[in-house]
């Protein structure tokens, strides 16, 4: 049994379509209502396969199943049945990527299923970017009604946290976000022990940035994090933990683990080493097999093979970096490089530019670690 990595993560593309019209969304126009509904016992049945595989029980302990779109709430049914097939295994717990801005979709969930299986990721940037970005089509704000939806379900019971985008654009809101999440902190965390407010932030990685966009950007958020950081000191000193979750003082430069424990189906049922790589233009290159192929889950088992020798290539430039949180996707790093070797492009984790926020951010990380540390 691999000691450090036990989780097996399958994803389920439920619908590629979306109830809101971000700006800054990397997956396109939403017109395709392809589902995976006339394939739903084709694909238990991988599921199963894969649960009971020596592939699975050799290498993993756990098997988590998470619901991805397009809003994955819009095809509710889907992720009703699969998990009341699976929800009684200890080993399998199940998790929704979702925008919360349908209740009542979410809240057929809610109440269909085992709650105590279920993690639900909410999409909340802070208001400031998230009304300027994650709006309607109408190009209506949907903080308000996303806010309330999480209080909801947070009374329910429900296992909430929050995952964020940092446009590139919206650098500058960098402050005013972290501010809006310690807000919410106050306000929610008194509600159970089931919602966690924390600020997870991910950099815009799509696009390509020319070096002196990048290195302007860089600045912009050296000074925001530096504005963060004091706030940081204040709020560690009260809870004992980090808002942010990039503050953690260790080295977390991982490469990621898509492709090798971690494998996504799109609504056709084709796989691919993650759900980034559902709407990469070299999706081919990234392709497993297919859900109505009886060979599934040996392509899964060979994927995972040929991906895991990836994440040991960690170049001396890395080992040596000060970043101490590095989140650069390999697929956009694989679309953007011009190299020709595959796995030379899915670590090429230089070609868009990308790494001197992280480097900024962990001069930034050693400095409050040291300052806490002095303090102690």
């Amino acid at each position: 049994m691999h000691e450090d990595r036990t989780q097996f993560t399958l994803e389920i593309t439920t619908s590629a379509l979306c109830n809101l019209d971000c700006t800054y969304c990397f997956e396109g126009a939403k017109t395709n209502k392809q589902r995976l509904d006339d394939k739903i016992d084709v694909l238990k049945q991988r599921v199963r396969e894969l649960y009971e595989s020596e592939f699975y029980k050799t290498n993993y302990n756990h098997l988590n199943i998470s619901f991805w779109g397009g809003e994955p709430t819009l095809n509710q049914n889907l992720i009703i049945d699969i998990m009341k097939e699976f929800q009684h295994h200890d080993d399998i717990a199940f998790h929704i990527y979702t925008n919360a801005y349908n209740r009542k979709r979410l809240d057929d969930i809610v109440e269909a299923v085992d709650l105590s299986k279920l993690h639900v990721q909410i999409s909340y940037d802070g208001r400031e970017i998230n009304d300027k970005f994650r709006i309607l089509s109408t190009g209506k704000p949907t903080s308000a009604s996303v806010l309330e939806n999480m209080e909801y379900f947070a009374k329910k019971g429900v296992s909430l946290s929050l995952k964020s985008t940092v446009p590139l654009k919206s650098m500058h809101s960098l402050y005013n976000t972290w501010m809006d999440f310690k807000n919410l902190f106050d306000s929610m965390n008194d509600i159970g022990p089931n919602i966690r407010i924390s600020y997870a932030p991910t950099i815009d990685y799509v696009d390509e940035l020319p070096r002196d966009q990048a290195e302007e950007l860089v600045k912009v958020f050296r000074e925001q994090m530096l504005r963060v950081a004091a706030e940081e000191i204040k709020f560690y000193k009260e809870h004992n933990q980090f808002l942010c979750t990039w503050f953690n003082g260790s080295d977390t430069k991982t490469h990621c683990s898509a492709g090798a424990h971690m494998h996504a189906i799109d609504v056709d049922g084709n796989s691919y080493a993650c759900h980034g790589a559902l709407y990469s233009p070299n999706k081919q290159d990234l392709h497993g097999g297919n859900i109505v192929d009886d060979s599934f889950i040996n392509s899964i088992e060979q994927m995972s093979k040929k991906y895991a020798v990836s994440t040991e290539r960690v170049s001396d430039t890395c080992k040596n970096c000060v970043a101490t949180t590095c989140m650069i996707c390999p697929v956009a790093s694989f679309d953007m490089s011009k190299n020709e070797d595959h796995f030379d492009r899915w670590t090429d984790r230089w070609v868009n530019n990308m790494c001197g926020f992280f480097k900024a951010f962990g001069e930034i990380d050693r400095t409050v670690q040291a300052h806490i540390e002095g303090e102690l």
